[in-house]
């Protein structure tokens, strides 16, 4: 003889719907930093801050072509190491830890890691280890700082979080 019952078991999957809709939406967003805005215009150079970013970060060639008129600086560089080192470890973790808390949303936490990679560009500025000035550009702007003259450029970093196809 044999006896037996049965139990209907039912999974609630809703929880999984909405863990997929959010990591489909976080697959559309773009965390940018650097310097993003094409339409601030650097008071000196009179082109785009972005530009002049760029030039000191990858170098100008002299007129002749055979010597360096701005050496690079590869501050951007360096703050992608340091942006990719925060994220693997300290930063990723705090952002993790407020999830499983709820004390964080998906936009909050990409506002957030967007600020932090800004402050790894400028800390990239700070602490990189670069060619020194000419003697010529030390005395013309009065100080060995490197990467920095006016503070134009350093002022101008930012982040913006995008969606992608915008």
């Amino acid at each position: 003889m044999v006896i037996c019952s049965s139990i209907d078991a039912e999974l609630d999957l809703s929880g999984f719907d909405e863990l997929e809709r959010e990591l489909n939406w976080l697959e559309t967003q773009t965390v940018e930093y650097g310097f993003i805005n094409s339409t601030i215009k650097h008071p000196t150079a009179k082109v785009p801050v972005a530009q002049v970013a760029d030039w000191n970060n990858s170098g100008t060639k002299s007129s002749s072509g055979n010597k360096w008129h701005i050496p690079p600086r590869p501050f951007m560089d360096l703050a992608s190491i340091y942006v990719d080192d925060l994220m693997s470890t300290k930063l990723g973790k705090r952002i993790g830890q407020s999830f499983l808390e709820g004390k964080a949303s998906y936009s909050k936490a990409l506002d957030f890691i967007g600020k932090e990679s800004a402050d790894q560009v400028k800390y990239a500025i700070d602490e990189g280890d670069f060619k020194a000035l000419a003697p010529s550009t030390i005395s013309r702007k009065a100080s060995d700082t490197i990467l920095i003259h006016s503070g134009f450029m350093y002022n101008s970093v930012d982040s913006q979080v995008i969606k992608e196809g915008d």
